[in-house]
This record gives C-alpha cells, sequence and structure tokens, in this order.
C-alpha cells in the first residue's frame, strides 16, 4: 500500500517536471473568451452554490454522492458511487471554484490523479465554474484517470436555462 502510494506521488512528480519542460508559458496561450450570459450566471453562484449545482450534476450522472468536504479555500471533494447492481465504480470528485473565464491547469488534475490512485477509486472528475487548459484536456483524454466537466458543461448535466431574470445584477 505504501508502495503505491509512493508510486503514485513520484509519477505526479515526473509528470509536472515533463509538463513544466515542454509547456508553453501563459503569455503564448491563447486569450481568454468573454464568457456568455450562462457561464455570467455560475460565475455568480457563491461557494455553496456551486457545491449544491455539482451535487445535483452528479445525481444527473446517476451516482450517489456524499457531502462534500471542503479541502481548500475555493476546492471541495466528494465521494460518489454508482449504485447500479454490479457497477461499484466510485469516483473522487474535486470540485474548483474559480471565476468563469478561470483556467485549470494541469498540475492541478495531476496532484487529482496521485490521489485517485492512493484512495483506489475508479476514476476522478474535476469540476469547476471554469475551463481546462489544453494540456489538462491532453492528459484527461490519455493518461490521467479523470473526468472532466468544466462549466459549460455543469450546466448541460443540470439543464439550467438563464433568462434575463436569473442573470446575476
Amino acid at each position: 500500500m505504501i508502495a503505491l502510494i509512493v508510486f503514485g506521488f513520484v509519477l505526479a512528480i515526473v509528470l509536472m517536471v515533463a509538463i513544466a519542460l515542454t509547456s508553453k508559458p501563459l503569455a503564448e496561450q491563447a486569450p481568454r473568451v468573454k464568457p456568455d450570459e450562462e457561464l455570467e450566471w455560475l460565475g455568480g453562484l457563491d461557494f455553496q452554490e456551486f457545491q449544491a449545482l455539482c451535487q445535483r450534476a452528479l445525481e444527473r450522472m446517476g451516482l450517489n454522492a456524499d457531502l462534500p468536504t471542503i479541502t481548500g479555500p475555493a476546492e471541495f471533494e466528494i465521494t460518489a458511487s454508482d449504485p447500479r447492481p454490479f457497477g461499484g465504480d466510485r469516483y473522487l470528485v474535486l470540485g474548483i471554484y474559480h471565476p468563469p473565464d478561470g483556467i485549470v491547469e494541469s498540475p492541478r488534475l495531476m496532484a487529482l490523479a496521485s490521489v485517485v490512485q492512493a484512495e483506489q477509486v475508479s476514476k476522478g472528475i474535476a469540476m469547476t465554474t471554469g475551463t481546462f487548459s489544453e494540456e489538462a484536456m491532453k492528459l484527461a483524454a490519455g493518461v490521467l484517470p479523470i473526468i472532466l466537466v468544466d462549466g459549460r458543461a455543469l450546466l448541460g448535466l443540470v439543464e439550467v436555462r438563464v433568462t434575463p431574470s436569473s442573470a446575476p445584477s
């Protein structure tokens, strides 16, 4: 068990160094786009409302979600499980509260992947009010056992429709 945890941390460090050596500086990355009205509404949620929205999205995904545990000033974790017979998959969900134009970078996902491995859950799910960097999306699509849910996908999961009267002022 300890060897598995050590292996996870070593793997995370190796991946972080490799990414740092191959990634473009932030100034060279594409400029952020202005969020539309629905994403602005999402950015107007407070931290507790974002937690509740993530729990609702997990339920819409067919998962049973535990209560969130605050892990940082703008982050929380939720353990979720597949209730279907013979499903048995367990997920570690990381909620990252960002402004709608905020970007979650790959080192945060690599840290989540290490915890997923150490906790021996099926996959990690990263949910954010913002977006994920291109590098983070490539890692999640290839190497990391993580499902990414950005602000737009989160709104789609819970089928939020913003009207002018519900938009934040």
